[in-house]
């Protein structure tokens, strides 16, 4: 496991860790969102070296 599969290793860690707490201090109410949430920055983190670097698509240009 190179240096930056680890670094996408920790930061989904971290996510999740944000997301359980958000869901803690909720009291679970926004549990779907939450989860929601942290899937699409799950796939973002999964997506980062997909495109080389500075070929990132901007938002508005991004594919629905």
């Amino acid at each position: 496991m190179g240096m930056a599969d680890k670094a996408k290793q920790k930061m989904k860690q971290v996510v999740d860790k944000a997301g359980d707490k958000a869901d803690d201090m909720t009291g679970n109410k926004y549990s779907d969102k939450i989860d929601k949430g942290q899937s699409r920055a799950h796939e973002g983190i999964d997506s980062m070296n997909k495109q080389p670097m500075g070929q990132q698509q901007k938002p508005d240009q991004q594919q629905q």
